[in-house]
């Protein structure tokens, strides 16, 4: 590992710095690219040697448009990234709806407008381009510092899935960083085309195969959540950030974006634009009125009520949702997803559908009225403990979210529709035929959740064993960037193996 390029992300940007920072003090030459708001954060990176590049902004057309011949090398440069990938630009596109492909998400979710936005909705043609647009600047990347391994927060970002295509098409490996959903404050890096564990699912079967019974540990940790279930720690702390992010807040907030964009002027307009002013500021007043008008949509249901009905729960994903539509295209449409769920129910069941608290707001009205609607379908709020319509639910129904895996360790039938990090415990109703959808419905009614008790507790205990012995600490995590090099190494070292 000798040239390390990172694709920064905010979320992310201080344990990014550090690890990069251990890399060089390893002797790496780093790179890091990010827009020019961000890169303060790299400043002794870059003082020290780092390569920054500079995000463009892809609504402007570049030099290579003008020149047809160029502009087929490019298109034959996808095509022979998407044999390499096994997946086609269609998938980048729809990882970018809120501006890339504007038009699979404009009839669905409100969202802030951006001249990307405008110029995908001016020509439907134009989403193309911007794929185009973005091949040809990670090229000059890649030929310019030619990395040895591409580090990022997820590889489902449209630029980052971009790169990822790139990768897979020159045999360089790009690893995600994920936060474990199975143990709490713990993390990996992944180089599994959905970002899951490899190296879990590769322990996992190891202790299978060797008929490894779980640690007093791991039995303890699945009681303990069936007693008292609680959300992982991450997953909490986007919640509380939420609920943080309050109209005063959010005002303060502008002052932020209103420096960037100053500076964004002063530098010249070079690189990606940030957020315009205008419409992020629209959206704030829109959010909080919303929130009160589009409050009479929503269901709010006691532990008595629930207990009175017989109901399949199915958990909404904030939308847009880069893991959705990356990871679950058939279901990316939640509206057209929730339609074909309750044309699935069998006599007597209730579809009851649960709304995710980064919804709040940005619904069209018409798409609440919609859903509301269809036959027995409940729209219920975001808020309060989602443990109590899982604990109370006839079956759960996921695509690929964490409730699943939830689910299971409340003891409920589980049908999952696309892959997860749970697939090696093999308890879910796996159906990926949804012709086969009502029969798997009515199964899971009939004969509730699969195999023993016992059975269950084990293969899910075996489980969270092998996540626990697979990933870093919360310590290693915030305090420990070489802890991350070695854990880097250790999963490219798997990685060359398995190649």
């Amino acid at each position: 590992m000798k040239n390390i390029l990172l694709f920064h992300a905010i979320p992310r940007r201080y344990y990014f710095r550090d690890v990069l920072a251990a890399a060089q003090a390893r002797g790496c030459r780093a790179g890091v690219v990010c827009d020019d708001a961000e890169a303060h954060n790299y400043r002794k990176q870059i003082a020290s040697g780092a390569a920054h590049f500079l995000l463009p902004e892809l609504s402007r057309t570049m030099d290579f448009e003008h020149s047809p011949d160029e502009v087929q090398r490019l298109l034959e440069l996808v095509r022979a990234a998407e044999r390499a990938a096994g997946m086609a630009q269609g998938r980048i596109l729809l990882a970018g709806d809120r501006d890339w492909a504007r038009g699979f998400g404009a009839d669905c979710f409100h969202w802030f407008g951006t001249p990307l936005q405008r110029f995908a909705l001016k020509d439907n043609r134009n989403p193309a381009r911007l794929v185009l647009r973005a091949f040809s600047f990670l090229e000059r990347v890649f030929e310019t510092f030619q990395p040895d391994v591409l580090l990022g927060s997820s590889n489902c970002d449209p630029l980052n899935l971009c790169a990822w295509f790139l990768s897979k098409l020159r045999g360089i490996p790009f690893l995600s960083f994920r936060f474990s959903k199975i143990n709490s404050g713990r993390g990996y890096w992944s180089d599994d085309p959905i970002m899951e564990n490899r190296l879990c699912r590769e322990r996992y079967a190891a202790k299978e195969a060797a008929g490894d019974a779980p640690s007093d540990q791991a039995l303890a940790q699945v009681r303990e959540f069936r007693d008292k279930p609680r959300t992982v720690a991450y997953i909490l702390e986007n919640w509380k950030k939420l609920a943080r992010e309050d109209f005063f807040r959010a005002h303060r907030d502008m002052w932020s974006l209103a420096k960037d964009n100053l500076r964004y002027w002063r530098k010249g307009f070079q690189g990606r634009r940030p957020n315009p002013l205008p419409t992020k500021l629209a959206e704030v007043y829109r959010i909080a009125l919303f929130k009160t008008l589009h409050a009479r949509h929503y269901a709010s249901l006691t532990p008595e009520q629930l207990r009175r009905m017989t109901y399949i729960y199915l958990p909404l994903h904030k939308e847009p949702e880069l893991m959705l539509n990356y990871r679950s295209p058939l279901w990316h449409n939640q509206r057209h997803a929730i339609k074909y769920f309750s044309s699935m129910l069998p006599a007597g069941c209730t579809l009851l559908v649960r709304e995710h608290r980064g919804n709040w707001g940005r619904r069209h009205g018409g798409w609440l009225r919609y859903v509301n609607s269809l036959p027995n379908v409940v729209l219920v709020e975001p808020f309060g403990s989602q443990f109590e319509y899982i604990k109370n639910a006839a079956a759960v129904l996921v695509d690929n979210g964490s409730t699943g895996w939830e689910g299971l360790l409340l003891d409920r039938p589980v049908i999952s529709l696309a892959d997860t990090f749970y697939d090696p415990v093999a308890l879910t109703r796996r159906v990926r035929d949804p012709l086969t959808l009502d029969a798997a419905f009515m199964d899971a009614l009939d004969k509730g959740p699969l195999y023993t008790p016992e059975e269950r507790e084990r293969r899910m205990a075996l489980l969270a064993e092998a996540d626990r012995e697979t990933t870093m600490t919360a310590d290693d995590i915030k305090n420990r960037p070489e802890a991350t090099l070695d854990y880097i190494e250790r999963v490219l070292r798997s990685w060359q193996g398995a190649a």
